[in-house]
């Protein structure tokens, strides 16, 4: 099992209570948290910090989270995601095919369990 206490996550999501609740539920357990509510600053935050995992939204405003993800591997081709979205009929997009991310990396919103998403950070490390 992977130390807790070390992992660095950083989540991307323009809703304040999503984001907050996934941040003090993670930290509660010894994870370094970050967040971000628009994609320009997450990337900002890729720039200037190292993150373990990038928890992301795929619907914001002005930058979607395939877009995103895109970017942010540019800068930091080992930086790992989950991706987590409200949509039934989600598809990967292809360049997101291409760098990696596959269908254990969803996460249907509302996330029914937050020791779930512990469990998804940990599978994708």
């Amino acid at each position: 099992m992977t130390d807790s206490s070390k992992i660095k996550v950083l989540v991307l999501d323009d809703e304040v209570s999503i984001r907050e609740s996934i941040k003090q539920f993670l930290s509660d357990f010894d994870f370094d948290v970050m967040t971000a509510e628009t994609g320009e600053d997450a990337l900002k935050r890729v720039y200037e910090n190292t993150f373990d995992v990038a928890i992301v939204d795929m619907r914001l405003p002005e930058m979607s989270g395939d877009m995103f993800i895109l970017k942010a591997h540019e800068i930091k081709k080992e930086l790992k995601y989950l991706i987590m979205t409200g949509s039934v009929d989600f598809q990967i997009h292809p360049d997101l095919v291409r760098i990696g991310i596959t269908a254990e990396q969803i996460l249907q919103k509302p996330l029914t369990s937050l020791f779930q998403l512990i469990k998804s950070i940990e599978a994708v490390l």
